[in-house]
């Protein structure tokens, strides 16, 4: 039997929702951010949640998502978390939301 090589190259340039809300809508104190993607020259738009605790959790979608996306309710768990006093950084992946349109492998390169 044969096992397949999954390849590591761009595949997939997903649908492009736009963002509706911000955390500042939930009375949460947020920054924009924005960073380069790992070994690339992609810049991922973001926001920072910050909160009093000193732990951080990251908060990421899945395809065809945004930060902000309302059927998963994304900014509301974000907000529940910053609360509960962690920190939280949520962002679009590339190809998405405020993300630079780049297509990208199905979780293998990001």
């Amino acid at each position: 039997m044969a096992i397949p090589e999954l390849s590591t190259e761009p595949c997939v340039l997903p649908h492009m929702p736009t963002l509706s809300s911000n955390p500042g809508q939930l009375g949460l104190a947020y920054e924009d951010v924005t960073f380069q993607a790992r070994g690339e020259h992609i810049t991922l738009h973001g926001w920072w949640i910050p909160a009093t605790g000193a732990q951080t959790v990251i908060l990421v979608h899945g395809l065809d998502s945004i930060r902000d996306d309302p059927t998963y309710r994304f900014l509301d768990f974000a907000a529940d978390l910053s609360r509960a006093g962690y920190n939280v950084l949520t962002f679009d992946l590339r190809g998405h939301g405020e993300s630079q349109a780049e297509p990208f492998a199905l979780g293998l390169n990001e």
